[in-house]
This record gives C-alpha cells, sequence and structure tokens, in this order.
C-alpha cells in the first residue's frame, strides 16, 4: 500500500506541475514556443483528476490532500472561465436589449446524403429546427454557403444581412445595417465580418469572427458527405505539438487584429464566432481581455458547444462591451452541426 501510495504521490506532483503550466498558457504567446499553446487544451480534465486526487488523500485520511487543494484555489479565476453558475430566469423580450447568436453552421453537412429522398427529409427537418432560431435578432454565422443561405431564407425573417461573396461567415440582422465592413485573415473560411446595428436610436457594432482551423485547408470543401472526417496528418508528439502550435500562432495573430479594430469602434460591440480555442488559451485572452463573457456572466455547468468528439470542449463565444448588459446564456444543442448554438440577451 505504501508503495502505491507512493506511486500516486509522484504522479500527483506531476499532474500539478502541468495544472500550473496550464495556468501560464494564456499568457504566453504561442508564437514564441511550442510547448505552452497546447497546455489548455485539456484543461477541464486536469481540474476534474486534481478533485479525484483530492477524494483519494482524503480517503487515506493524508495531509498530502493539500497538493491539488493549494493547487486548485490558485487556478479559480481560471476554473471560472470553464465552469459557472448562474441560476437565471427566461429572458423576456426587451425593446433595450438585443438576441444575439453564433452559430458555425457546418455547411450544412448533416443534411447531405447519397439518397435524394433521405436529403430532402433532412433538409425539411433543417428548416423545421432553423424556424425555432427566428426570435433572434441578430445571428451570426460561420461555415455558411449558398445552401445554408437558402434554408436561413426559407425558415428566417431577418431583413438585412452582410456577406461577402466566396466568403463563408455572414451576419443576419432583423435591424438595419448602418455600416459594415470585414477583416480578411487570407482565407476563404477564416474571415472576420463586422456590422453596425441600429435599434430604435442605439448602435452596436456586432463581430462574426471565425479564426483559424486546426487543419491545412483554406477553402471549404467541395464535395461533403456524412463519412468525411476532419483529421490531421501528424506522427509523434513534438510533430503534433508543431503542427497544433502553427494554427495556435495563427490564431493569436487574428485575435490581436480583431480586439484592436473593436479597440477603436465607435460604438459599444459585440464579439461572436468560433474561435477554435479554448477558455484557458492565449487566443481567448487577448480577445475577451475587458470583455463580458456571455457564459461567465449567465452560463450553468461547463457550457460546451462542440458537439464532435472532445466532450467539454467551449469554442464558441459571445463576447459583451463592458457597457452593455448580459442577461442571458444558452447552447442550444442540436444535430445539424457539429457545433452547437450559443445565444444570448444583451441590454444596450
Amino acid at each position: 500500500m505504501k508503495i502505491f501510495n507512493r506511486i500516486i504521490f509522484i504522479l500527483n506532483l506531476i499532474l500539478i506541475a502541468y495544472t500550473l503550466f496550464a495556468y501560464l498558457s494564456p499568457f504566453i504567446n504561442p508564437s514564441s514556443t511550442i510547448f505552452f499553446g497546447v497546455m489548455g487544451l485539456g484543461f477541464p480534465y486536469l481540474i476534474f483528476v486534481n478533485l479525484l486526487c483530492i477524494a483519494f488523500w482524503l480517503a487515506q485520511r493524508s495531509k498530502n490532500t493539500w497538493l491539488s487543494v493549494v493547487c486548485l484555489v490558485a487556478g479559480l479565476p481560471f476554473i471560472g472561465n470553464i465552469f459557472a453558475i448562474n441560476f437565471q430566469q427566461e429572458p423576456k423580450s426587451r425593446d433595450d436589449a438585443l438576441t444575439v447568436a453564433t452559430y458555425n453552421m457546418q455547411f450544412a453537412k448533416p443534411t447531405l446524403f447519397a439518397d435524394i429522398e433521405t436529403e430532402k427529409r433532412a433538409n425539411k427537418k433543417f428548416e423545421v429546427f432553423l424556424k425555432t432560431l427566428d426570435d433572434i435578432d441578430v445571428l451570426c454565422l460561420q461555415e455558411f454557403n449558398d445552401k445554408t443561405k437558402i434554408h436561413l431564407e426559407n425558415a428566417t425573417t431577418f431583413n438585412y444581412d452582410h456577406t461577402i461573396e466566396d466568403k463563408t461567415v455572414a451576419i443576419f440582422s432583423k435591424y438595419p445595417i448602418v455600416k459594415s465592413g470585414s477583416l480578411d485573415f487570407g482565407s476563404q473560411v477564416n474571415i472576420c465580418l463586422w456590422s453596425d446595428i441600429k435599434k430604435n436610436d442605439k448602435i452596436v457594432r456586432v463581430y462574426t469572427a471565425h479564426l483559424q482551423s486546426n487543419q491545412d485547408k483554406s477553402e471549404p470543401p467541395i464535395i461533403l458527405d456524412m463519412k468525411t472526417e476532419e483529421s490531421i496528418n501528424t506522427s509523434g508528439v513534438i510533430g503534433l505539438l508543431k503542427y497544433y502550435n502553427k494554427y495556435t500562432s495563427m490564431r493569436a495573430a487574428q485575435s490581436k487584429e480583431i480586439r484592436l479594430h473593436q479597440d477603436n469602434s465607435p460604438y459599444p460591440s459585440i464579439i461572436c464566432g468560433d474561435f477554435n480555442d479554448p477558455p484557458q488559451s492565449y487566443t481567448y485572452r487577448v480577445i475577451s481581455k475587458g470583455l463580458k463573457d456571455s457564459f461567465c456572466e449567465k452560463g450553468l455547468g461547463l457550457g460546451s458547444t462542440y458537439g464532435g468528439k472532445i466532450p467539454a470542449l467551449r469554442i464558441d463565444y459571445v463576447l459583451a462591451d463592458p457597457e452593455l448588459t448580459v442577461l442571458s446564456h444558452e447552447v442550444i444543442e442540436h444535430k445539424f452541426s457539429d457545433h452547437y448554438i450559443v445565444k444570448s440577451q444583451i441590454q444596450f
């Protein structure tokens, strides 16, 4: 038993060291090292395993319990970004608020089938689902194409939109867009659009961003099917670190560009999108600094937004200017994309 406890003690020390490095990862630019960019990826699991260690040492009535306790207390500000406890009432229609949502549509891939009749039924179900989103005032989209646009026009009542030909992000609004523009990252898929939206006598600037994906593709796939899965081609730990760090560094630079633009906005702003990075990352810290994360303000639990093979992953966000008030946060789970919808009501 003593040998087993000693092994657990050593593993606990290694776990704590890794957790402390993960605490540092948001503060170190990934372009300067291949090590820290990946440290925050499994952050929720690090916290969970530390809790298991605490439970183990408590059962042993050992003073080693304090190892992970102190480690977790030191990381409370970061834990708040991955786990929220907010009990909220159902949001109500307000004349001084906007209901904003971000949605990576995955090019409607889950509605594509070889059999025409099966695809027709899937398309019908998709439009029935989209109708449930018609209470949204501003819908920020990523991985958007002509097919998804047709579905949106059939199922929703947005009067205004900001799109760019051959680009796969978009903003749809029920209120007038008085001005708009874009931040081009040199990719058809990864780009940021912004729109100044006027409701009554108030104007708010809304961004929709799709930051660099973890793959080499800079264009949307021409042919989509249910059997094709996104994958990366690399081998070995160092190769994997270099591969992931390449795209993490690109996202870090893109996040700085967005924040520089947002800092010079003449209006309060809301930044939405698929950032492809978790809260425990340099990208998130740069783009969210000083802003209100709707999940942290009004979310509950882990707030996972990715429905793929990696559970407990939050990479889709709604961030609001300090002048604005977050009234609600909701994650809408569904089967029509590998991303869930993040919806928030924000008061002027």
